[in-house]
């Protein structure tokens, strides 16, 4: 059984667009390519070692806070990033506190609280 620290409650106004949307034939995908804004849902789940909370959850929502800060710069320069992009920036960024160093993360950003990506320790 595993144990997880789910922080959810974390998002962000954010354009972005997919210049890979010209070359498909669905007229919804062709219109993606140009800037547009999305609410960011961000959720995160956190492997806990025991049931005694070794991952506090204010720390986890004030680091994702933190990173989502940072991500929106980044946007400001790179607008093409996907949810998946997002998911592994966020992935990488936590991987990296010694928190979280040795803990299976999982992330999912979605688009409007509705559709977006998964990824992580499965």
């Amino acid at each position: 059984m595993k144990i997880w620290a789910i922080v959810k409650s974390c998002q962000f106004r954010g354009v972005h667009h997919y210049p890979e949307g010209a070359k498909l034939t669905n007229e919804i995908a062709q219109t993606i390519q140009h800037p547009h804004t999305h609410i960011f849902h961000v959720e995160v789940r956190i492997a806990q070692d025991h049931s005694n909370r070794d991952v506090e959850y204010l720390s986890l929502e004030n680091d994702i806070e933190y990173y989502i800060g940072e991500l929106k710069k980044v946007l400001k320069g790179n607008p093409s990033m996907s949810c998946e992009h997002m998911g592994e920036y966020f992935y990488n960024k936590l991987k990296k506190i010694g928190a979280y160093k040795n803990k299976d993360i999982i992330i999912d950003v979605l688009e409007d609280g509705k559709m977006g990506t998964s990824l992580g320790d499965y």
